[in-house]
């Protein structure tokens, strides 16, 4: 995981609680979390189950 910061024109969805999942080319996808740590992966499904992951399992 890294720190970065979103493109807002490649956002595909922004949660309430800030999370993001980004689109980059080849079909991956950067996730990142409301702290600014994102972490890329292959393909919008890995990404949104990342995401759902971590929003049920953080405070």
């Amino acid at each position: 995981m890294e720190h970065c910061s979103i493109n807002p024109e490649r956002v595909l969805v922004i949660t309430p609680k800030g999370s993001s999942i980004e689109a980059l080319r080849d079909g991956d996808y950067r996730v990142c979390w409301a702290s600014g740590l994102c972490q890329n992966v292959t393909g919008l499904h890995r990404a949104n189950s990342l995401l759902y992951w971590h929003e049920e399992n953080s405070p």
